[in-house]
């Protein structure tokens, strides 16, 4: 057999590996974020369930089955956020890696209000 033979199943292994290896990649996002969250400290409620529907992740803030309780975010800097144009503001979730928490977060406006009003600006979850 000679060396040009050996290339070829060299290239096909290489060309496999890359194709199990990129949507591995790609859905990492997904992998961190889709899950149903609960706020870390025991006397809040707050339940958050996340889903991802291709570039977009439908966020349930209720954890209801009604949805226009439910929130679209998108994926911007490996943190999933929600902007509001009106209020110059939103709502962001970033993945806590050490931890595997999710810090939920009034942005801008929003939280400003949140603060006016005498609540919290920010929850830590955890997975369900």
């Amino acid at each position: 057999m000679n060396s040009s033979n050996l290339f070829h199943p060299v290239l096909a292994g290489l060309s496999a590996a890359l194709v199990v290896a990129v949507p591995a990649c790609s859905s990492e996002p997904s992998a961190v974020y889709a899950d149903t969250w609960q706020a870390v400290d025991p006397n809040d409620p707050s339940v958050v369930t996340i889903e991802r529907n291709n570039d977009n992740f439908w966020v349930d803030l209720e954890n209801d089955d009604d949805p226009n309780n439910d929130v679209i975010f998108h994926l911007e800097n490996g943190a999933l956020v929600f902007k509001n144009e009106m209020l110059n503001g939103g709502m962001r979730i970033t993945h806590v890696e050490p931890s595997d928490q999710a810090k939920f977060e009034f942005t801008g406006g929003v939280r400003a209000m949140a603060q006016l009003d005498g609540k919290p600006t920010e929850i830590m979850l955890e997975r369900e």
